[in-house]
C-alpha cells in the first residue's frame, strides 16, 4: 500500500482471507485481559453480530499480525462509524513523507473527526 501511495509498483499481490469466528490455530492465539483469544473477529463485526467474547482494539491489532505472520495480508478498518451523530463530521488528510509532523520515509493518513465535544483525530 505504501508503493502505491508512493506511484512505485506493489512488492506483491496482496492474499486476504477473512475467516472470522472460526478457530484460530494454536500457535497464533493469545491472552486479552487473561481470557485466551480462541477465535479471530473484527470490530465491524460487533455491529452487526454478538460476538462470543469481547473484541478490543488491540486484538485487532494482533489479529493482523498473525495474519502478516503466516504471509496473509490483513486490513485494519479506519471508517467511519455505523451510527453517529448527524452533527460529526470529519475530513481525510494525507501528510507526505519527510513533511513537518509525519514520518521521514512514509505517508501518514490522517482521519480527523469534529464533534460537539470537541475533536478526535488518529493517523495511521
Amino acid at each position: 500500500m505504501l508503493a502505491t501511495l508512493n506511484g512505485l509498483g506493489a512488492d506483491h499481490v496482496p492474499l486476504l482471507t477473512w475467516c472470522f469466528g472460526f478457530p484460530a490455530p494454536e500457535r497464533l492465539r493469545w491472552e486479552t485481559d487473561g481470557n485466551p483469544v480462541t477465535h479471530w473477529y473484527s470490530k465491524r463485526l460487533e455491529h452487526i453480530h454478538t460476538l462470543a467474547q469481547p473484541w478490543k482494539l488491540e486484538d485487532e491489532l494482533k489479529r493482523a499480525e498473525a495474519s502478516l505472520s503466516m504471509g496473509l495480508d490483513d486490513v485494519l478498518e479506519v471508517s467511519v462509524p455505523w451510527s453517529r451523530d448527524p452533527e460529526v463530521t470529519w475530513h481525510d488528510s494525507v501528510i507526505p513523507a519527510g513533511a513537518t509532523g509525519g514520518h521521514l520515509r512514509y505517508p501518514i493518513l490522517v482521519r480527523e473527526y469534529r464533534t460537539p465535544s470537541g475533536s478526535l483525530r488518529y493517523a495511521v
